[in-house]
C-alpha cells in the first residue's frame, strides 16, 4: 500500500492581548478562504461569526476553545492569521 505524501504548512505562534495565551496555529487553506468568502458575501451576521469561528478553531493546533475567548482575542488571531495566511502586508 503506497502512502500518499502529507502536504507540511508551516507553524506559527502568538500571544493573544487579553487572555494572555499563547497558541499555534497553520495558515488557513483554499477550502477555509472560500468559506470565508463565502461567509463575507452572505448578509446573515451570525453565519459570518460562525464561519469565522469554524476556521479559526480549525487552524488552532492549540488545545483552546475559540468560542470562549474575549472578542479582543478572536479579532487579533483572526488579523494573524489572515497575516501569515494571505501575505505579511494587511490593506
Amino acid at each position: 500500500m503506497s502512502l500518499l505524501p502529507k502536504i507540511e504548512a508551516p507553524l506559527y505562534t502568538t500571544k493573544l492581548p487579553i487572555s494572555e495565551l499563547t497558541i499555534k496555529f497553520r495558515p488557513y487553506n483554499v477550502k477555509e478562504q472560500k468559506l470565508l468568502a463565502m461567509a463575507k458575501e452572505s448578509s446573515d451576521t451570525d453565519s459570518l461569526v460562525d464561519t469565522i469561528l469554524q476556521i479559526e478553531q480549525n487552524c488552532c493546533l492549540s488545545d483552546v476553545d475559540i468560542s470562549e475567548l474575549p472578542l479582543t482575542d478572536v479579532e487579533y488571531f483572526l488579523y494573524q492569521l489572515r497575516a501569515r495566511s494571505d501575505s505579511e502586508l494587511l490593506e
